[in-house]
Parts: structure tokens; C-alpha cells; sequence
């Protein structure tokens, strides 16, 4: 390796060394990383020189006594990333930390028919996002963005999408650093999702995990082995589209019985809503007659109260979701399923049901070690794992001789 070559590995060591630990001693490098104290030295003073380490103050001397060591941490505002997510019919941004948190949201319509309005709606975000950075002195390494459907990641082409049916071949990522000038990544928003828990989330020390989220649709992020899976043509993870019922109806994406049919949100209001036509005398029906939205807050506010038909109807969506993840523990094994979104507010009981469902159908060990739980994430992982695509190209050490200002 050229010396060239050997000190922008070891850069990029340290730099994730301190991004993955709060508070780091110069001298603790050289006993974790192996890097002799010259090294460690040069390459600290060079990060915290470029804005990527903080001076945290003097550590304890220890028993030893001496010199008290020089105490470093990882700035999240080195720069900033441009977040942004294709949602159904609305255009999210979020201006993020190298953290992952955010520092302004913002959305803007758009009609789903019209990928041309789509682009000059998600260019009036972009654009005050940028101002927004601007505004603070604020740099920004790049623009990530979430898409839904097929993408092709290194090109950045948007090739179909099950719920954008007029959306084909969109160059998202020519475009957008045709329109802006800076560095843009473009992924499918499921592995997007799984990113951003490899990141900062749950899956952080995690080797092979699998992320689901339920909002709309039914998306699936896979981590194997340590690598976001793609597969042959970047089409690879799309659970949600799997059979679960030969004979059962007809999907939008052309199929027949797929998964989301039975493990998505939107399926599962379907379901409540056709429910509630039979049950006219459940505490849920009043509610909704009172006013109340029907959506799944409202669900779970009545399953807290003890309404018989809302927990009913929970099981069920329970019993179709964990078809699906059954087969992704026989096929993948992973240590953990994380769940996203607002399954959350079905809370710890709607959780036991899926995991017993799954261990008592999943085939053994892979039954045994699977841990499924609910996402550490408050906000729209779709968003954060946009950010989570900028993030990983500056712990790559892809910016170390530019940061980029708006």
C-alpha cells in the first residue's frame, strides 16, 4: 500500500473510532488500534483541524500518576446532510448532524402521476434546506435521498416503483447534482432504513439483521453478514412482494397474495375498517361516530381500553405479520428483526404476539437466537436513512481534503 494510501486508511480508522465511542484519550488509540503514537498524533491534530474531533478536555492520570491524557470527540456538526424521502403524494426533507439528528424538517405536495412536479417540489426543499445550512455557517457534505421501489444505487436511477406506477428510469442522482453542484446518493428507502440502524440504531453491532417497515407499504432492509444485501441487480429484499397466498388477491405491484397484503399498516386499517361495519357496537365505532380519525393511534388507544373487537383485529394483523418474518428468519437467520414506524404504539403485547408467533413457527436455532423488537428512532427512518447515505460516505474518508459549504 502507498504511504498515500496508508495514512487515509488510518484517517478513517480513528475517525470511526471516535464516531463509534463517546470520549476517546489520544494515548487509548494506540493500545485499541495498534497505530504507533506519532501516528495517532499527526492524524488527531489533522481531524481536529478539519472539524471532525472536538478537544474535550484532560483525562485522570490513572494510579500511574503523569501527564493527565488529551481527550477527544467526534463534532456532529463537522457538516451537515440533506435528507430527503419520496413519500406518497408528499416530499419530506430534513437538514441532519453526522448523528443522524435533525436540525429542520420540512415537506412539500406533489402528485404522484407527475414525476416532474415530484423533482421541482424536491428541489424547493432541497434548496431551503441549503439555505437553511447557509443561514447557520453550516457545512454539507452531500444530498442523500430515500426512494420507493427498484434503484439502482451507483447511478442513482429510480427504475420502477410499485407505488409511483407513471415513475420509470428517473436519473435522480444526475440530476439533482446537475441542479445543486453537490455529491448526491439515491436508495431504495428500506435499505435505507437498515443503514441508518447500522449507523446509530440498533443494529450497530450487528452483523446480519433485517429492518421492516409497515407504513404503506411493506419494505424490507437486510444486513448479511456485515453488507447491505442488494442482490444481482440491485432488485434483492423485496419481502414485501413475496407470496404468502396462492389465491389470494391481487396486489398493486401485479402479483397475487403478497406479503404487504397482510403485514402492512395499510392493509391493517382495511381490515379495521371493514370490521367495524360488522361491529357498529365496539368502543371503536363509537369513537370513530364521535369524530375520532380511524387510523392506528386510535387502534391502539382502544386495545389500552380494553375494547374487545380492537384487540381481536390486532392479533390478526399480528398472526399475517409474522408469515412474512417467519420466512425471512428460515432464509437469512438474522440475530435481530427490528420493526419501524408506528407499529411502535401497538406497543409490548402487540410485540410478544409477533415474536411468539415467530419462534413457535420459525425453524430451530434460527427460532431461538432471533430478537424482534421496535426501532430506537423517534423520527421518520426513511429521512434518517437518507442522512445515514452521506454519513457513510464521509466515514468512508471521502471528504477529507473537501468540505463542502452551501
Amino acid at each position: 500500500m502507498k504511504p498515500a494510501d496508508m495514512k487515509t486508511s488510518n484517517k478513517k480508522l480513528i475517525l470511526n473510532y471516535f464516531y463509534n465511542n463517546e470520549t476517546v484519550a489520544r494515548p487509548d488509540l494506540v493500545g485499541e488500534l495498534g497505530l504507533s503514537k506519532p501516528t495517532v498524533s499527526m492524524l488527531v491534530g489533522e481531524l481536529q483541524d478539519e472539524g471532525y474531533l472536538l478537544h474535550a478536555g484532560e483525562g485522570d492520570t490513572g494510579q500511574q500518576g503523569g501527564k493527565r491524557p488529551q481527550l477527544y470527540t467526534f463534532n456532529a456538526l463537522c457538516g451537515t446532510a440533506v435528507a430527503v424521502n419520496i413519500g406518497v403524494a408528499r416530499i419530506q426533507g430534513a437538514l441532519t448532524d453526522m448523528r443522524l439528528n435533525s436540525l429542520k424538517q420540512i415537506d412539500a405536495p406533489y402528485s404522484e402521476g407527475d414525476p416532474q412536479q415530484a423533482f421541482s417540489a424536491m428541489v424547493g426543499v432541497i434548496g431551503e434546506l441549503l439555505e437553511e445550512a447557509s443561514a447557520h455557517r453550516l457545512a454539507v457534505f452531500g444530498i442523500g435521498v430515500s426512494a420507493p421501489g427498484i434503484v439502482r444505487s451507483e447511478s442513482g436511477v429510480l427504475v420502477n416503483s410499485a407505488r409511483l406506477r407513471s415513475w420509470g428510469q428517473v436519473p435522480l442522482k444526475s440530476r439533482l447534482e446537475e441542479q445543486f453542484r453537490l455529491p448526491v446518493r439515491v436508495d431504495n428507502a428500506p435499505r435505507n432504513i437498515a443503514l441508518a440502524e447500522k449507523w446509530a440504531g440498533l443494529g450497530k453491532h450487528l452483523s446480519t439483521f433485517i429492518t421492516l417497515q409497515a407504513d404503506g407499504g411493506l419494505g424490507t432492509g437486510i444486513f448479511l453478514d456485515g453488507k447491505i444485501y442488494k442482490g444481482a441487480d440491485e432488485s434483492g429484499g423485496e419481502f414485501g412482494h413475496t407470496t404468502v397466498d396462492m389465491n389470494g388477491p391481487p396486489c398493486r405491484c401485479g402479483n397475487r397474495g403478497c406479503w404487504e397484503l397482510y403485514g402492512s399498516d395499510e392493509a391493517f386499517m382495511k381490515r379495521v375498517a371493514d370490521g367495524l361495519e360488522l361491529h357498529s357496537d365496539s368502543m371503536m365505532a363509537g369513537a370513530v361516530r364521535s369524530g375520532a380519525r380511524l387510523d392506528l393511534p386510535l387502534v391502539a388507544e382502544c386495545v389500552a381500553r380494553g375494547d374487545r373487537l380492537a384487540r381481536q383485529l390486532v392479533e390478526e394483523y399480528a398472526d399475517g405479520l409474522s408469515v412474512g418474518l417467519v420466512n425471512l428468519v428460515n432464509v437469512f437467520n438474522p440475530e435481530w428483526i427490528i420493526l419501524q414506524g408506528q407499529l411502535r404504539l401497538l406497543g409490548p403485547d402487540f410485540l410478544r404476539m409477533v415474536t411468539e408467533k415467530v419462534k413457535e413457527r420459525a425453524l430451530y436455532p434460527g427460532s431461538d437466537k432471533v430478537r424482534i423488537g421496535f426501532s430506537g428512532f423517534a423520527g421518520d427512518t426513511k429521512l434518517i436513512g437518507a442522512a445515514a447515505l452521506v454519513v457513510k460516505e464521509v466515514m468512508e474518508g471521502k471528504y477529507f481534503r473537501s468540505v463542502i459549504y452551501s
